[in-house]
């Protein structure tokens, strides 16, 4: 594939951060059903980030953000921790999966744009006309612009016909992309489009040099098509986090072990192998009606000096918490030294889903 030399540039999640975007639950979602749930994880995880970050909250409605600032304030007027700036916009939602129809941020000529792709409720399977439409609302009310982070640069922003979830790739930071051949590939997404186009496409918007296609790996219960963030995640330009299915008699197995063995075999741009490191597989989780739910600890989520990695009250939460403060201990060649943050995602897998996939990072120019 030829490298793309007009200085667009796909940052790596680990690179610094201006703020992070989440949508809130509200009543007219299907998350409804958890809502006080939802209402506890979304506060623990808004006060967290905002130690860390400017935090961008979407909302409803003027009684929504009311609610949700009346939650924030009390959990919040016990504690005198400095915080960054948390902004409320009204935007109507179908749902809270804001990686997938946040803007995607690039970096050209040292400037921050924006890129605003098409989102079809993952191939036409939910309502998603209201989400898709979201990061245009937001761009009309100024609220990246209004970022202290940016510092007096104006963030471009760019419609592209193309649809595209970001929880469906994963980058270096240095143009290479991996993704899924099951999810990119669907013919749900871009039915007019060939492989070859589409990595044309990709290759143009984010300047890359190369995607690496996965072939296995996917979770029951996802009903993504196999995002990449729910299997293998880069922490490193040469190490990647994978999700492991170390249970011979759990339905994944086959199909995690082929996946293991592709990222095995996986090459650098320099020829040599990456660091493949095996998360532990978490306890099966099923909900009320006895559907198993799509737990995984590949749903981390990068902010500026920490990680945050999702819990599901499993035994294996303990296991987890200890590997990513081993890797981000700043003992690991490569890896920035981080602190490791746990996040209850119990409840959000309940909506088929976890950390990662609740919000959208708006990279710093």
């Amino acid at each position: 594939m030829p490298h793309h030399t007009h200085r667009t540039r796909l940052p790596a999640e680990w690179e610094p951060q201006a703020a992070t975007l989440l949508t809130w639950p509200h009543q007219n979602t299907d998350w409804n059903k958890n809502i006080g749930d939802a209402d506890t994880v979304y506060t623990t995880l808004s006060n967290t980030i905002s130690q860390h970050q400017p935090l961008i909250i979407v909302t409803a409605d003027d009684n929504h953000r009311q609610h949700i600032e009346t939650l924030l304030h009390l959990s919040t007027q016990a504690t005198s921790i400095q915080t960054y700036p948390i902004s409320f916009y009204n935007c109507p939602s179908n749902d809270t999966w804001t990686r997938d129809y946040g803007p995607i941020s690039v970096i050209q000529h040292k400037q921050l744009t924006l890129l605003d792709f098409e989102f079809n409720g993952w191939g036409n399977k939910y309502p998603s006309t209201l989400d898709t439409k979201i990061t245009s609302r937001l761009v009309e009310q100024h609220a990246f612009q209004a970022l202290p982070t940016i510092q007096n640069t104006v963030a471009k922003c760019i419609s592209l016909d193309f649809v595209l979830e970001g929880g469906s790739i994963e980058t270096d930071g240095q143009g290479t992309l991996l993704t899924t051949r099951h999810c990119l590939l669907s013919s749900t997404r871009n039915p007019s489009l060939n492989c070859q186009q589409i990595e044309t496409f990709l290759s143009d918007a984010f300047g890359l040099r190369r995607i690496i296609w996965l072939d296995h790996g996917k979770l029951e219960g996802d009903d993504t098509d196999g995002h990449i963030d729910t299997l293998a995640r880069f922490i490193s330009p040469t190490q990647i986090l994978y999700q492991a299915c170390s249970d011979t008699e759990d339905s994944h197995f086959v199909e995690f072990d082929r996946m293991k063995q592709q990222l095995l075999d996986m090459k650098q741009t320099n020829g040599e192998t990456y660091q493949i490191i095996e998360l532990p597989w978490p306890d099966a989780c099923h909900n009320t009606e006895g559907q198993r739910l799509p737990a995984t600890y590949a749903n981390f989520l990068f902010i500026n000096d920490a990680v945050l990695v999702p819990l599901y009250d499993v035994e294996q939460d303990q296991k987890v918490i200890a590997l990513f403060n081993n890797l981000f201990s700043g003992s690991f060649r490569g890896i920035q030294k981080r602190k490791v943050i746990g996040i209850n995602c119990r409840s959000l897998i309940e909506q088929f889903g976890s950390l990662h996939c609740i919000t959208m990072n708006i990279m710093k120019p």
